[in-house]
């Protein structure tokens, strides 16, 4: 809408914002893709002929659906006109008194000229029935099937008689137009596609991974997202019943997955495309292995020079070639950080949910580099910091390997153990889960860890103690760092500038003015973590032994 707002209302215009729509607008009323094709040539001349006489609307776009409303209902007509027998329904609005025969309420809204026809034509409006509006369907219901009078109805429905017998001749007139017209189910109704999800934030609950896991509601935020739809359009691209999809755009609404805008859904989340993942991806491409190089010597510097080896700034519990999956992920974020994601809120400025502050971003199914994901602890808002997370990186399985989430219960039994904290009664609870996760293991009589832990504090006394006792060393160790993750931002900048660019281009109209929705798909949609870890591997910086690697591989906690 703001496009077409922003720019003077042409045939070019036209068809570059209006003829996508009003092509679902189309298919989903008539019979197949010719009529679907000629009743959009029909729309799209009276458009053209009408702004080629001077035309100039005021506001383009409701003029343009004003124009398909009409040609739509001349094509109804024609469409009417041309069956050779026909089926009435009663219109006459004040003819509300139920006739005293034997037949099912279905045949009671019909008066048949043959019976091959009558039962063809029930078959079509139990079929119409499924796609109406829930509150026609109501009074129908409530008038035909359960044969209640109207000052019932009304009375039950707390509305005007006269608001009643309105919404019967409505929804009759609209029975009598969906029986002539042969509905045509949208491609997702056969041809289901699958989305996947990256999340920020923490949850209360395993929502809303439960919900966004079922290929139902995956292709309503899918078909929602590409086109705010009503309730009877999502219906229809779906092929499920109306009352039955009333029901989930309910549900998704109240998860706050979907937003309701007038009659029309809209997700309330942003969906990258293929295409986009494959700009991005083919773009990240070109930098990958020199940014992996600065990288690696990075993880190299700050963590492994000679500098270090005087003091103990980790556990020793996991190999050293261990230790590099976390550290390479930390400098990919350190990165990440300076350029992509900038402009990030913290967890605690997300969106507040039902259960949690958290966000989404989708992707259409594309070929992607593996996904490194980075889970820690729920339930944290309020208590003390318990510096424990993990990065999950979706290849070879191993992300399956540990849990989604620790809670916070869980948590502080890890830290007791790794601190060798006498264990109370509720930490010994929460044991086996860390067994079981690979976080720790038995050690005689107690426990002990199994996963990287580094000692932040002891890293940084030593540090200020270097700077102080050798400032000329110190200063020489944070130059090799600085200049390789100098170079490391500029490269990575020029590639956030990029994909900053193909975002822009392809966000619906409905979240154009959302900025925080696109520095969330920027931030999450760039995958620096995943195009590093595959290059670390391929160069053999990063290894991996199914055998003997740790079950923990990728998790740390910090003090």
């Amino acid at each position: 809408m703001d496009k077409i707002q922003n720019t003077p209302f042409d045939g070019e215009t036209f068809a570059g914002t209006m003829l996508e729509p009003l092509f679902y607008f189309a298919m989903s009323r008539t019979r197949d893709e010719n009529e679907t094709s000629a009743l959009v040539s029909d729309i799209a001349e009276a458009v053209l002929a009408a702004l080629g006489k001077g035309k100039t609307p005021a506001d383009p776009q409701a003029w343009v659906w004003a124009v398909a409303k009409n040609r739509y209902a001349r094509y109804v007509k024609n469409r009417i006109r041309e069956r050779e027998r026909t089926v009435s329904i009663a219109m006459d609005e004040g003819d509300f008194d139920l006739p005293d025969t034997d037949e099912t309420p279905e045949e009671r809204l019909l008066l048949s000229e043959e019976e091959a026809q009558k039962n063809e034509t029930l078959a079509k409006l139990r079929e119409t029935l499924a796609h109406i509006r829930s509150d026609w369907r109501q009074v129908l219901v409530a008038y035909y099937m359960e044969n209640r009078p109207i000052r019932e109805i009304a009375a039950s429905l707390g509305l005007p008689e006269g608001t009643v017998k309105t919404k019967l001749y409505q929804s009759r007139k609209y029975l009598k137009e969906g029986i002539f017209m042969a509905r045509t189910y949208g491609k997702l109704s056969y041809a289901p596609e699958n989305v996947n999800f990256s999340m920020s934030g923490y949850t209360l609950d395993q929502r809303p991974w439960s919900i966004i896991t079922h290929k139902l509601h995956k292709n309503i935020l899918l078909a929602a997202y590409r086109t705010p739809s009503t309730a009877e359009d999502l219906a229809m691209e779906l092929g499920i019943a109306l009352p039955y999809m009333e029901d989930e755009l309910e549900f998704l609404v109240r998860e706050t997955l979907l937003v309701k805008n007038g009659d029309r859904y809209e997700t309330g989340f942003m969906i990258l495309s293929a295409d986009a993942q494959a700009k991005m991806q083919e773009n990240l491409a070109k930098i990958t292995p020199k940014v992996t190089e600065l990288l690696t010597k990075a993880v190299e510097v700050r963590r492994f020079d000679p500098i270090f080896a005087g003091f103990r700034w980790h556990g020793g519990y996991v190999p050293e070639e261990e230790i590099r999956w976390v550290k390479l992920m930390q400098e990919a974020d350190r990165i990440g950080w300076e350029t992509y994601s900038k402009d990030t809120p913290d967890s605690h400025e997300l969106p507040e949910r039902p259960n949690g502050r958290w966000n989404l971003l989708g992707y259409e199914d594309y070929d992607s580099l593996p996904f490194v994901g980075q889970h820690g602890i729920m339930d944290t808002e309020g208590r003390e910091f318990i510096d424990f997370s993990q990065f999950k990186f979706n290849w070879n399985n191993i992300s399956y390997r540990t849990p989604l989430h620790l809670d916070y219960a869980e948590g502080e039994t890890l830290k007791a153990v790794c601190l060798g904290e006498p264990l109370t009664e509720e930490n010994r609870r929460h044991i086996q889960t860390l067994l079981d996760a690979g976080y720790i293991k038995a050690d005689g009589d107690g426990y002990s860890p199994s996963l990287f832990v580094e000692y932040q504090t002891v890293i940084n006394e030593n540090l200020s103690r270097l700077e102080a006792e050798n400032p000329a060393a110190y200063a020489e160790w944070e130059g090799r760092l600085n200049a390789l993750t100098d170079e490391a931002i500029a490269l990575v900048q020029s590639h956030t500038d990029f994909c900053r660019g193909v975002i822009a281009a392809e966000v619906p109209d409905f979240l154009k003015d959302n900025q925080f929705q696109q520095n969330f798909a920027l931030s999450n949609g760039v995958n620096l973590r995943g195009a590093v870890f595959t290059e670390a591997i391929r160069t053999g910086w990063l290894t991996y032994n199914p055998e003997t690697s740790s079950q923990s591989l990728g998790a740390y906690i910090r003090f």
